[in-house]
């Protein structure tokens, strides 16, 4: 799902679902900052602190963008974990120039490919990446 921005973009919380809303999937409980609810964040401190260094170039101070807002949530459902991360901008052109950023030169994004994980794979754990 997309959603169009406009200069009235909603906050990002509002966008997270809430448990169950997406059948069968839930927040995680094991998840002390988002078992109630979504984490949010409105300043690069504050993500900090969320995501343990992994917002830093969302609110790189050197780049002509900064990320307005984070709301972050941890899923479960019987099978999975999901963490879902909503990041908002102040326009498509500084979402652009990031998520190019992050591909090129982020050591922490752009040089470690997704690996999916089922988790049933003895030598290859899920968390071990």
């Amino acid at each position: 799902m997309a959603a169009k921005l406009t200069s009235a973009s909603p906050a990002p919380a509002t966008l997270v679902p809430a448990a169950n809303e997406v059948s069968g999937w839930t927040f995680d409980p094991g998840s002390y900052k988002t078992a109630t609810g979504p984490a949010v964040a409105t300043n690069g401190t504050q993500a900090e602190a969320l995501i343990d260094g992994a917002a830093a170039a969302f609110f790189d101070g050197t780049k002509s963008y900064q990320a307005k807002g984070l709301a972050w949530e941890d899923y479960i459902n019987d099978t999975y974990q999901l963490v879902l991360q909503v990041w908002q901008m102040a326009n498509t052109a500084d979402a652009t120039l990031l998520y190019a950023d992050l591909l090129t030169s982020s050591v922490l994004y752009g040089n470690a490919p997704f690996i999916a994980c089922s988790g049933t794979d003895p030598a290859s754990p899920c968390g071990a990446h």
